[in-house]
């Protein structure tokens, strides 16, 4: 498998005041000295929002912040979100000059509505956010083309955490590539919920997507701390098509468990993009061209 790729895209003034004591006052200043110490009026920056999904998540906290901070002309603030599906609706709604969200989510909506979402520009890749199924060893399904498969008089079940999720959204895209895949049925349990079904037998799988450099996911050390569960590997030539621009929509990578040498997956992973919309002011954007806005 290929090593994930370096993308570098082109992603009042204040006043003291002096008290003067009881006696007799200074004389007054000549008015060209007045003139000379009065401070100069602080521009105000203008202002921006930046549609950014949950708090505490990687977009929030991590890019939105990262992006603010780098472009220092301009104040840009985050706007808390369920995630990549509802920042690119308002960016397409120009409630928002600017949003971030999966390269797979992104192809999903241009695909249901090109003329509402074509007009969306990806000004950035900022990272990727990459697949982890988890499974119960010795199960019926212990590769990833076992979820499209019936176990016993039912589908397989997997969980997604919840409905308006990255995963969620990543999953039903990864279906439409692979339409075997639909066949499984899905359950919206929060992550940590999701792996006690899954210890219990009550769900087949459990998957979720993080940065690939954080292996201290919360997910990623229950499933290393539990020894009947593993990981699905992902492979399959069908998901690496390319976003417009030659982006791939997913990049096949080999991931490491843990730390250090040990065990890996192989999965696939998606860019984290920056977009703007036909309403993002200009300035904006060339602000964070100079700022240099790429990978973080």
């Amino acid at each position: 498998m290929r090593p994930l790729p370096n993308r570098i895209i082109v992603l009042a003034g204040t006043f003291a005041l002096a008290f003067v004591a009881c006696g007799d006052a200074p004389e007054p200043a000549p008015e060209a000295a007045k003139a000379e110490a009065a401070p100069e009026p602080v521009a105000e920056r203008p202002g921006a929002t930046i549609a950014s999904g949950v708090a505490g998540g990687t977009y929030h906290d991590r890019y939105a912040s990262e992006i603010d901070a780098r472009v220092g002309d301009w104040d840009i603030a985050a706007k808390e979100t369920a995630g990549s599906t509802e920042n690119l609706d308002l960016l397409a709604e120009a409630k928002v000059e600017l949003a971030l969200a999966q390269a797979d989510v992104f192809a999903s909506r241009i695909a249901e509505e090109p003329t509402v979402f074509g007009p969306l520009r990806i000004v950035a890749l900022l990272g990727e956010e990459c697949v982890f199924v988890a499974y119960r060893k010795g199960s019926a399904v212990d590769g990833f083309e076992d979820l499209a498969e019936n176990i016993g008089e039912r589908e397989a079940i997997i969980s997604l955490g919840p409905e308006n999720g990255g995963m969620a959204e990543t999953w039903n895209h990864l279906s439409s590539v692979l339409p075997e895949q639909s066949n499984a049925d899905v359950d919206y349990s929060d992550g940590e919920a999701g792996l006690e079904k899954l210890a219990k037998g009550e769900v087949d799988a459990v998957a979720w997507m993080t940065d690939p450099r954080n292996t201290e996911h919360a997910l990623l050390r229950s499933v290393r701390a539990n020894p009947d569960l593993g990981l699905l590997d992902i492979e399959d030539e069908r998901l690496f098509v390319l976003l417009a621009g030659e982006t791939n929509i997913y990049i096949p990578t080999t991931l490491p468990v843990s730390d250090g040498e040990g065990e890996s997956v192989e999965t696939v992973c998606t860019p984290a993009l920056l977009l703007s919309g036909p309403r993002t002011p200009v300035g904006l954007i060339d602000a964070l061209k100079v700022a240099g806005i790429g990978r973080i």
